[in-house]
């Protein structure tokens, strides 16, 4: 691969990221405008959860990427990317199930977390081998 079709997958990769923290923000602020319309918050550890994992760590992986695009096209990043884009949004429907009182999908929100920590592991892995000084 050259080096400018590299950079444009790496950038491709951080537009990605940005594009879906916006959609979780959006996601964030309608579930709190929601709750506090209604005054009803049962679901705020899924709000907290969509903020953090969603709109704050997905764009934080969008400008990551996006200062440092050789990061981007690594098979770690590759696979962070799907594993972390997945995991998410499964791990919040089984948090809203288990809100809803459906307490047998605990293990299966455990499945989504351990799958969350395995690709933020990736992305750890990823920056301690690709980031050197200057």
């Amino acid at each position: 691969m050259n080096a400018q079709s590299g950079e444009a997958r790496g950038q491709a990769t951080a537009i990605f990221w940005l594009k879906m923290a916006s959609l979780y923000f959006l996601a964030g602020v309608i579930l709190g405008t929601f709750m506090a319309a209604t005054e009803n918050f049962r679901y705020m550890p899924v709000h907290a959860h969509i903020n953090l994992l969603g709109w704050v760590s997905m764009a934080l992986f969008g400008l990551l990427y996006h200062r440092f695009p050789h990061l981007a096209v690594t098979r770690l990043a590759r696979i962070h990317l799907w594993l972390y884009a997945l995991a998410v949004p499964y791990m919040l429907v089984m948090l809203v199930l288990l809100l809803d009182g459906h307490t047998g999908v605990g293990p299966a929100i455990g499945i989504g977390a351990v799958a969350v920590v395995l690709s933020v592991l990736l992305l750890v892995i990823n920056l301690f081998r690709g980031l050197r000084p200057a």
